[in-house]
C-alpha cells in the first residue's frame, strides 16, 4: 500500500479534523471507469488514514484523476499530480479491480495528491 498527502483546493474553505486542508491516504488500486460521458477510462482508489465528515457524510474512501490533459494516472500514483476528486458515499466501500458505478460517489473537490 502506497502513501499519499491529499490537499483540497476547491471547495477552499475545507478543513480536515487535523486543521489543516491536508490529509493523509492510503493507495489501494485501480477502479475501471463507468463507460458514461465526462467519466474518466481509470480512477485511483484511496482510503482516508483519518476518516472526515463532509457535506454531513462520514468519508472513509475517495477516488481520484487527473485534472488536466497530459496528465496521468501513473503520475497520481507515483509523484504529484492536480486531481479531480470524488468522494465514495459511506453506504458503499469499493473495492480496486473493480467497475466505478457512478451512484456511489458524489464529486467534492479539486486539489492534488503527492507520494509521501
Amino acid at each position: 500500500m502506497t502513501k499519499h498527502e491529499v490537499q483540497f483546493s476547491e471547495p477552499w474553505d475545507f478543513e480536515h479534523p487535523n486543521g489543516t486542508n491536508k490529509f493523509c491516504v492510503s493507495g489501494l488500486g485501480i477502479l475501471s471507469g463507468p463507460d458514461k460521458e465526462n467519466w474518466g477510462a481509470e480512477y485511483f482508489l484511496l482510503a482516508v488514514d483519518i476518516p472526515f465528515t463532509m457535506d454531513g457524510q462520514l468519508v472513509s474512501q475517495i477516488i481520484c484523476a487527473p485534472r488536466y490533459s497530459g496528465d496521468t494516472l501513473k503520475m497520481a500514483m507515483e509523484s504529484t499530480c492536480t486531481v479531480g476528486i470524488a468522494r465514495v458515499k459511506p453506504e458503499f466501500k469499493l473495492m480496486p479491480g473493480g467497475k466505478l458505478n457512478t451512484d456511489e460517489v458524489n464529486y467534492c473537490a479539486i486539489g492534488s495528491i503527492k507520494t509521501i
